[in-house]
């Protein structure tokens, strides 16, 4: 008979808790839960807490922006969620993982458990098949000229027939201008031209795990992938070719300081230093008049390479950013995949930016050396 009281949830004392189940789970695949739970094993690992800190409060406060700005984000019947990932190309280490805006409400962990459509994010992909030095005098370079005009393409019994964002055609433009804004229909022309198996077949030796088919919409990021999986294999592009394996646990000791076991950056070689190189160059100017050019105008002017993604119907939002020593990636989407009505570089940017300008003093700025065989 009495007042039946709602009471709010507590906020969490535990620090990254998205961070801490992904760790979790790798000891599991080592460990035994008994082990886990009574022996008070010491883990030691490659979390940077202010980096952390920075992620999610960038986050929290970015989406809010969105929500007050787009009331049709506002008043959906579920929250607007995203993702802020930073890792540490040169070995592998997440520095920064966060899955979700609230982990008392969900433990769904974006950053590993989603599975999106990159859109965009997949041209650096098929541009750098096509500047593959095996195709000889076929290889392209940031100046080869491509053809931005309607294009019907024959995919069985189906034609399809891809538009850029902004519903126009620009003509012949450069490799570099073409990547640099994000359009579509060059892309498109590229990965005919390089062979769509070829395309696939790059992006899997870069690092794209997830299951890819060999039809022409590859080349928009048709296909899925987590946000984690996307990052390391961009981080390709920051490490000039070298893939390093994702490392969030450094070593495991038990109780009283004895080492159980250390783990070391795994690297492989999976794409040529020349090709890499000249696609960070490419992607620098995405920053200076592409899809990311409003960074400037949001205070961050470090000299960075990056791409925007946008997905069809604006289901997903996506940017990229990244230098020799450091990479951030944002998503933000709705779960259950209907529009948010927001491109990368009007979603994601601000929220990217926000981290960046908190954390950038904390990493090295150098820049890419570029190799002898490129002029």
């Amino acid at each position: 008979a009495k007042p039946l009281w709602a009471r709010k949830f507590r906020r969490s004392g535990r620090t990254a808790p998205f961070f801490v189940d992904v760790v979790l789970k790798e000891l599991r695949e080592t460990y035994p839960e008994t082990q886990l739970k009574t022996e008070g094993l010491r883990i030691f690992t490659t979390l940077d807490t202010i980096m952390q800190r920075s992620a999610e409060r960038s986050l929290e406060r970015g989406i809010a922006d969105i929500e007050k700005r787009h009331k049709a984000i506002r008043t959906s019947t579920s929250p607007l969620q995203g993702v802020i990932l930073t890792i540490q190309p040169g070995t592998g280490y997440v520095k920064a993982l966060v899955g979700g805006r609230s982990y008392e409400k969900t433990q769904f962990n974006r950053a590993i458990q989603a599975k999106r459509q990159p859109g965009s994010l997949f041209k650096p992909f098929v541009y750098a098949t096509a500047m593959a030095p095996s195709r000889g005098e076929q290889a392209f370079t940031a100046a080869t000229l491509l053809d931005d005009s309607p294009i019907t393409v024959q995919t069985g019994n189906a034609e399809w027939r891809p538009q850029n964002y902004d519903n126009r055609f620009h003509g012949q433009v450069s490799v570099r201008r073409a990547l640099a804004h994000s359009y579509n229909i060059p892309a498109v022309r590229a990965a005919i031209d390089a062979g769509v198996p070829n395309v696939v077949r790059t992006a899997t030796d870069i690092g794209v795990e997830s299951r890819l088919e060999p039809y022409p919409s590859i080349s928009l990021g048709s296909f899925e992938v987590t946000p984690l999986e996307i990052a390391y294999a961009y981080s390709v592009f920051a490490n000039l070719g070298v893939k390093a394996e994702p490392v969030s646990i450094l070593s495991v000791a038990t109780r009283d300081g004895q080492l159980l076991e250390t783990r070391h950056a795994k690297m492989k070689r999976v794409a040529p230093s020349s090709v890499v190189y000249v696609m960070n160059d490419i992607l620098k100017d995405v920053f200076q008049y592409g899809t990311a050019a409003r960074a400037r105008s949001l205070g961050f002017d470090d000299q960075f390479a990056g791409k925007t993604g946008t997905t069809n119907n604006y289901r997903d939002a996506w940017f990229i950013g990244y230098s020799p020593r450091i990479l951030s990636l944002v998503w933000i989407g709705f779960d259950a995949a209907h529009s948010t009505r927001l491109a990368g570089g009007d979603g994601c940017l601000p929220l990217w930016t926000r981290h960046m300008n908190r954390i950038e003093g904390l990493v090295q700025d150098v820049d890419w050396r570029r190799p002898d065989d490129v002029t």
